[in-house]
């Protein structure tokens, strides 16, 4: 495979992978000013697209009385950094 394109796809996941994190930070704090609700909303929207079919296979993990922890962002993160090894 063209070694151009390998380093674009590694570009890609990592640029992916970043986004992931910005959704897990900006889910502790979303809501704070009207500025980084936007900010949330477009990273989820950006997301959305690899969380959806890992929502179907991942199970939340309940916190007792404090809600559900959604463990689908660390698995697209995994899942992710497999993909990004995986390359040649």
């Amino acid at each position: 495979m063209n070694y151009a394109i390998i380093n674009l796809l590694r570009i890609i996941i990592d640029i992916l992978q970043l986004i992931v994190f910005a959704h897990i930070i900006l889910s502790w704090i979303r809501g704070a000013n009207e500025t980084l609700e936007q900010i949330a909303q477009v990273v989820d929207q950006l997301v959305e697209p690899i969380f959806r079919p890992l929502r179907k296979i991942v199970p939340t993990v309940s916190l007792g009385g404090m809600g559900r922890l959604d463990l689908t962002p660390l698995v697209a993160i995994i899942g992710l950094s497999i993909i990004s090894g995986a390359l040649p």
